[in-house]
């Protein structure tokens, strides 16, 4: 046994090494994710099925949004899908190629890889690696996703499982597996329309044609500009480009050519890039560097913008004339 007096000390001693080492053995707090990273993360709790953490980025209450179905998701509906996909894909992973951001909002391009391992939508296992893209379009306010848009070729995904999609099946009739003489598409060629389409529509918007820059629009098309609210359908897009023909500029100029993707079913596709904004200034034209993700859907032969979201750089501020421009 130690003496009282000893006991007293080494309480003490023990007392200011605990003090003294709290700060270093406390778990440090986690630092706050920026948006991409929030993106990212869900991307990765999906693919590794970490719900726990998934329902951490996406809270309840979050709007879930899937081209196609007839109305919006909770979360829990779809962890639910996931969780069927998962059992047919088991090894499904996803590769963000890009990914933009602006105000909160991002867009982006999203490779999802997989190998067909147990029966989905009534197919049974194939063995077969699918590999298709998807526009996503996210919503992120104080570390959390609170809007998610997914537009995913999956009639592309289905047809490389091999199935034959007729008319009446794409309306609600089971798809058939089998050796289907599936009907090419020459993607290249597509891609050249696509670019001509986005070249025929930028040029509408120099000569602030309302009428033929809203005609590239689809009826349920959902359009976001920078930090405004996004609008959907016609009267919508048509109150929008009215705002943007209000603006002075004297030019819209294509900076590089545009990345464009068109899915193997021929489609679908989209294309991202840069333009430029030109507008008048006291000492000449100054250029604004924007940048758009267009997301295209082939309805009745023609191509047609679903989905549109563009964003501009802040123009930069005018030089002050010299002392030999005043005089």
């Amino acid at each position: 046994m130690f003496p009282s007096n000893s006991v007293k000390i080494l309480s003490r001693i023990l007392l200011i090494l605990v003090l003294a080492w709290a700060p270093a053995l406390a778990k440090p707090p986690r630092p706050s994710l920026s948006e991409k990273q929030v993106v990212r993360e869900a991307f990765a709790a999906m693919d590794r099925q970490d719900y726990v953490r998934f329902r951490a980025l996406t809270p309840e209450d979050a709007v879930i949004r899937i081209v196609g179905a007839p109305e919006p998701l909770k979360v829990e509906a779809l962890i639910d899908f996931l969780k069927d996909y998962w059992k047919a894909f088991p090894d499904t992973t996803h590769t963000i190629q890009q990914i933009l951001a602006e105000g909160g909002r991002l867009a982006l391009q999203v490779t999802c890889q997989g190998t067909h391992k147990g029966g989905y939508e009534g197919v049974p296992a194939t063995g077969k690696r699918v590999a298709y893209t998807g526009a996503h379009f996210v919503r992120v306010e104080k570390g959390q996703i609170r809007e998610w848009w997914v537009l995913d070729d999956s009639l592309g995904m289905m047809q490389q499982l091999g199935l034959q999609l007729t008319p009446v099946q794409a309306a609600g009739s089971p798809p058939r597996a089998g050796a289907a003489q599936q009907q090419s598409v020459d993607n290249a060629e597509e891609v050249t329309v696509v670019r001509k389409r986005y070249s025929d529509w930028l040029q509408a918007e120099k000569r602030r044609d309302l009428d033929a820059a809203i005609s590239f629009l689809a009826p349920d098309a959902v359009v976001q500009g920078g930090d405004a609210p996004a609008v959907k359908g016609l009267e919508g897009a048509r109150a929008l480009w009215t705002q943007i023909f209000s603006i002075p500029y004297t030019d819209m100029l294509d900076t590089e050519p545009r990345t464009v993707v068109v899915s193997q079913s021929g489609d679908m596709a989209y294309d991202v890039g840069n333009f430029k904004i030109i507008l008048p200034g006291p000492n000449g034209a100054t250029g604004v560097r924007a940048k758009s993700l267009v997301v295209w859907q082939k309805r009745e032969g023609q191509w047609k913008a679903v989905v549109n979201t563009f964003s501009m750089d802040a123009p930069a501020a005018p030089e002050a004339p010299s002392e030999v421009a005043k005089k």
